[in-house]
């Protein structure tokens, strides 16, 4: 009972950010995840909920050649994001030069699904978004579980933001860069928070 009202909060969440961004909603999002988040993984393993699956998107061995060779940064939603008025898929940007059979490779792959389904808990932990930049080429992610984690701590959503920013994890650090990248006027963290969101609602609060 208790875990389908934090369903039910998320969802108010949820709904409220679908209505449009603003920082408030990105926080209240984000402490309702991992509320929500927290909770799956205390679930009874003879519960219904925790035999649920979910989706997440997997590189190819062609997309990883691909992205050896140059810097991007992509965040795989394994279903179009649907806001108002507005609709947000894979998205991907590649840095530099690629080859005319390279950017036919990049396209076929964002425009084909690459779906498996796995536990809640592999899914939480697989990449939200991953990124490398040409400025140093490392190769960088962050799950699903540690963007939750991180938004909810290091910005606000569930403790007072950190005013000490040389105290900041990695993870910190990395989320307060990925602020800076907006899709259509949004940063792209809380797309991903989105995503996040209506997989669990999509699952949890639709097959309850």
């Amino acid at each position: 009972m208790q875990f389908e009202i934090q369903i039910k909060r998320l969802e108010r969440h949820y709904c409220a950010c679908c209505e449009g961004y603003d920082p408030i909603s990105l926080l209240d999002l984000a402490h309702s995840l991992r509320v929500v988040t927290e909770s799956i993984n205390l679930l009874p393993k003879d519960s219904n909920y925790s035999k649920i699956m979910l989706p997440t998107w997997y590189f190819t061995k062609k997309i990883k050649g691909l992205m050896s060779k140059y810097g991007y940064i992509m965040a795989l939603f394994p279903n179009p994001i649907k806001m108002r008025k507005m609709e947000f898929g894979a998205f991907g940007f590649v840095f530099g030069a690629p080859k005319e059979d390279e950017i036919k490779t990049y396209m076929d792959y964002m425009h084909n699904d690459h779906i498996r389904m796995v536990s809640p808990a592999s899914w939480l932990q697989s990449d939200a978004i991953c990124w490398k930049l040409p400025s140093d080429g490392k190769k960088r992610t962050i799950s699903r579980e540690r963007l939750i984690k991180r938004v909810s701590n290091y910005l606000g959503g569930s403790h007072p933001a950190h005013a000490d920013k040389e105290k900041a994890s990695d993870d910190d650090k990395m989320v307060s860069d990925l602020m800076i990248f907006n899709v259509a006027e949004r940063p792209l963290p809380y797309l991903a928070l989105m995503s996040i969101a209506q997989e669990i609602l999509h699952l949890y609060r639709d097959n309850r």
